[in-house]
């Protein structure tokens, strides 16, 4: 099969939105496509990995389903995919932890869009070799993704707590989320740990709580943890009782300033809370900044 190179999305090209609420919805209308599948391919190569093509919502489940271990819990398994066409989810109220992503695993996403369910927590990421998220894009502007949650806790629209690898490039997502009875909430990752790279990202939408509320991060808690956002911006309306922030509502003071960097970043949103600010709502220590 022949290689093909691998493409970035410039992020100007991210303009489009939804458009409806059901099978009339079409948020990639305006959305480049940087890989051209062949209609009958199971499989594409980029460079030297192969990717197993995704065409459906149900195929998106299917492959990130994990395997059955011995104590009869879903395990995550390493998958590569890409997709090729737009994932609707048809109103599909998801549980947290329905989509399980291996250590090592590559989601290509190529300027389509996954919509049209709800939930919180969705994503579970294994720990160890870095996950890879390109191209990809999480709602759109008329039928963003819902999730909504009382009681406290980590929560996310993406996952709560994540203590993995990750790295997202040309990633976009459209949050409508809304958690009640306290903790942490972001449209991303609610709690992060380890080590996160967001690439040419976006939020769009709204994110209320009645706590710490951010697109990206709600609590920055440990020393452990490293996030650097270049060229990431953020849209979204955040609000949150304690704290918000257009990138992290909390910064313990147990991280260091080396582990958080921001290049060339800005917020656009609307924030309100107790404490506020343009890139974190409280700071307990030095963060790196340039641009």
């Amino acid at each position: 099969m022949e290689e093909t190179e691998q493409v970035l999305i410039p992020l100007e090209a991210y303009t489009g939105g939804g458009g409806g609420t059901g099978e009339d919805v079409d948020p990639d209308a305006d959305h480049a496509h940087p890989y051209t599948i062949p209609a009958d391919a199971a499989e594409f190569t980029i460079g030297e990995r192969t990717y197993t093509v995704i065409r459906s919502y149900e195929e998106l489940k299917a492959a990130l389903s994990g395997q059955e271990g011995e104590d009869g819990t879903r395990v995550p398994q390493q998958v590569h995919l890409i997709l090729a066409d737009t994932l609707n989810g048809g109103g599909e109220t998801l549980d947290a932890g329905s989509l399980l992503v291996g250590a090592g695993s590559v989601l290509e996403g190529n300027g389509y869009t996954l919509f049209g369910y709800t939930g919180v927590n969705v994503f579970a990421f294994e720990n160890g070799e870095e996950i890879l998220f390109r191209n990809f894009y999480l709602g759109c502007e008329e039928k963003p993704i819902v999730g909504f949650a009382s009681g406290g806790g980590d929560v996310g629209l993406i996952a709560g707590f994540n203590e993995s690898i990750t790295r997202w490039e040309n990633c976009h997502v459209y949050a409508d989320l809304t958690v009640t009875g306290g903790g942490n909430v972001a449209a991303w990752i609610a709690a992060p740990k380890g080590t996160h790279t967001f690439i040419g990202c976006s939020t769009y939408g709204r994110i209320l709580s009645s706590n710490n509320s951010a697109p990206w991060g709600g609590y920055v808690m440990d020393g452990e943890t490293s996030m650097t956002f270049e060229n990431c911006t953020n849209y979204a309306e955040v609000q949150g009782s304690a704290y918000a922030g257009g990138f992290i509502a909390h910064v313990n003071q147990q991280v260091g300033a080396e582990k958080l960097t921001f290049l060339n970043c800005t917020n656009y949103g609307e924030l309100s809370g107790g404490t506020v600010g343009g890139i974190a709502g409280k700071v307990d220590m030095n963060i790196a900044y340039r641009d």
